[in-house]
């Protein structure tokens, strides 16, 4: 249930800006802002070396085995178990899982001195398929996705069906929240953006290591309202670049009764509400800047000048306390 003073807020920017078609105009991007939005989190991205880290055994691995000089010894498919251990005849099971190669090498030179003072050792990695990552969230595919070729960022999340979407009829909307996408490797996000990785950004689209965990969160935000006089009132799937026109055409376009210079564009919610007013009729004639909407704008459509207080009862409350249900149900 919506309480009132859970309402009000909005309610009264949206009434005292009803007087009169005034206020600072809708900011052609939502960085733009002039009320001062706090300054976007940029992530700087790795670099090869501090993104790819040891490269270390898993299991699943499978490793060429070399055995040269007293001990003769060619094991083309050593596998390592579920325990991390292979199995090399004569010499046991060996640990090598969670180690690089060079120390698992070593690992096995060590058990071979027992035995053998001059032999040496080589280990090559042939085959990953126990490399796994794990993908959660609003992909496709969710689940453990194993890590092919070079595994960079872009490939595994391609093979995990990539970001979900939705048909809607006339087009596929993203259900993701790309922007809010982690990395996590060791418990620690990496600062990679998942945005710019999927446009092959080298510093973004990096290369992802076995038990690395990618969260994709779904676009729960992402919601524009629009309100008001338009044709069809309704919520739309945000879409990154969407603009002012574009949901106002979702919405069947401007009723006959609405106020093509008088359309408000509410952002922040009822905690921090922030009121910006546009002219319509200037945008479809080109006259004006067709500003880019950010998620959970709320787009009020008003009426040829309110003629009671009555009909601002009549209007606005409802519509306001479904914007409020909406920014309730998706906030955090």
């Amino acid at each position: 249930m919506i309480r009132l003073y859970n309402v009000l807020p909005l309610l009264l920017i949206i009434l005292h800006a009803g007087c009169r078609p005034h206020g600072p105009a809708v900011p052609d991007e939502p960085q733009a802002d002039p009320f001062g939005s706090p300054a976007e989190v940029e992530r700087a991205g790795m670099d090869e070396t501090s993104a790819q880290g040891p490269d270390t055994l898993h299991p699943g691995d499978t490793l060429h085995l070399r055995i040269l000089g007293a001990t003769e010894m060619d094991v083309p498919a050593l596998i390592v178990d579920r325990g991390g251990h292979v199995h090399v005849a004569l010499l046991g099971d060996v640990l090598v899982g969670g180690i690089t190669l060079s120390e698992a090498e070593a690992a096995v030179l060590e058990r071979l001195r027992k035995y053998d003072k001059v032999s040496e050792v080589s280990l090559q990695l042939v085959g990953t398929a126990g490399r796994r990552v794990s993908v959660s969230g609003a992909v496709e595919k969710p689940g453990n996705v194993a890590i092919v070729g070079d595994g960079r960022l872009a490939q595994v999340l391609a093979d995990a069906g990539g970001p979900r979407m939705a048909n809607t009829g006339d087009k596929l909307v993203g259900l993701a929240d790309m922007d809010g996408a982690q990395l996590v490797r060791d418990g620690k996000v990496l600062p990679v953006d998942f945005v710019r990785a999927l446009e092959g950004d080298p510093r973004h689209n990096v290369r992802v290591r076995s038990g690395d965990v990618i969260v994709v969160p779904p676009a729960v935000h992402g919601r524009i309202v629009v309100l008001g006089n338009v044709n069809k009132p309704r919520t739309l799937p945000f879409q990154r670049g969407m603009r002012l026109s574009e949901a106002l055409a979702e919405a069947g376009g401007l009723a006959q009764s609405a106020d093509s210079q008088d359309v408000r564009v509410l952002r922040g919610g009822y905690r921090k509400p922030k009121l910006y007013v546009t002219n319509a009729q200037h945008l479809f004639e080109g006259r004006a800047s067709d500003p880019i909407l950010a998620a959970g704008d709320i787009v009020y459509v008003s009426k040829h000048w309110f003629a009671t207080v009555g009909e601002v009862i009549e209007k606005v409350v409802p519509a306001v306390a479904t914007a409020a249900v909406i920014t309730t149900l998706t906030r955090d």
